[in-house]
């Protein structure tokens, strides 16, 4: 059985928000291929602009597998730094997918 919920535009732009700024809070503690930690005037929101396309793949029904391959290509192509390794982007994919998961009240 399906069930919907309907919203107002204002309730899906928080909850979206919620999402991305739960995402954003992984990519940046969690994720961070530039070391971040290393560089003292790194924004806190480095990786907020990465943050809604990975919501998207989740919101999407992507797996784990295509959110870490989504962040490789990000590290590679976009940034210019080496990628964390596979296992680390896998288990970031993990970490973004609970947090986002968290901050919508459901499971993703």
């Amino acid at each position: 059985m399906l069930s919907f919920v309907v919203m107002s535009r204002e309730e899906f732009r928080r909850a979206i928000t919620a999402k991305i700024r739960a995402a954003s809070a992984v990519l940046r503690s969690e994720w961070d291929p530039v070391g971040g930690d290393a560089i003292p005037d790194l924004p806190a929101d480095e990786y907020e602009s990465y943050a809604p396309s990975v919501v998207g793949l989740i919101e999407r029904g992507a797996d784990d597998a295509e959110i870490a391959d989504l962040l490789a290509a990000i590290a590679a192509q976009q940034m210019g730094v080496t990628s964390p390794s596979p296992e680390r982007c896998l288990d970031v994919a993990r970490r973004v997918r609970v947090a986002v998961s968290a901050a919508s009240g459901r499971v993703t």
